[in-house]
């Protein structure tokens, strides 16, 4: 862990941005963490801009602050930590990421994602988004050289920031699905701009 905070604090934070928005009961069951606790956290997290909270109704809805500088910082660190544990569990990955972190400027690269039941399970096939400044028809080729040492089919997707943010307002449940099993391995803080 990453963070020099509490494991319950820790558990709040990351479920809080798993689920891109959650209840506060919801919150407390799914970081096990007691009434009291759990509300000393959220009233900490909230006062540090690294969440914010709506209320619906009588719903409390608690919410990451992907908006503001403090909140994406943090954020962008869940997810480096995230990068390394899959690393860490695959390392075979390890090689491909580094390339394309190495070249990405040379095809206009903003950001790429691993997604889905590759990043969930660990079944075989990677699927990888790709968000770029325009949509390269020389990106595929890249990646395909990226994992040609990786036994793993890769299935890729480009879109440009614009038609990422088109994605993610008009198939709001493919997004979700995509946001709940990822892993952006370059490019996060662009990445957390598009997603706020």
């Amino acid at each position: 862990m990453i963070f020099p905070i509490s494991k319950s604090c820790y558990k709040v934070l990351t479920s809080v941005y798993d689920s891109n928005g959650i209840k506060i009961s919801k919150l407390l069951r799914e970081a096990t963490v007691s009434q009291k606790i759990g509300y000393q956290h959220v009233d900490e997290l909230k006062s540090l801009g690294i969440i914010k909270e709506e209320t619906i109704g009588s719903l409390r809805i608690i919410k990451p602050a992907l908006e503001n500088e403090t909140g994406s910082l943090v954020y962008g660190l869940i997810e480096k930590e995230r990068e390394l544990e899959l690393i860490s569990k695959k390392p075979f990955l390890k090689n491909p990421l580094q390339m394309i972190k190495e070249k990405s400027n040379d095809y206009s690269i903003e950001s790429v994602v691993l997604f889905g039941s590759f990043i969930k399970d660990g079944n075989e096939k990677i699927d990888i988004l790709v968000i770029s400044e325009v949509e390269d028809k020389r990106i595929i080729p890249f990646l395909q050289e990226c994992f040609n040492s990786v036994e793993n089919a890769v299935s890729a997707r480009i879109l440009s920031k614009e038609g990422f943010a088109r994605f993610k307002e008009t198939k709001k449940d493919l997004f979700e699905a995509l946001f709940n099993n990822h892993v952006c391995i370059h490019g996060t803080q662009e990445f957390l701009k598009i997603i706020a």
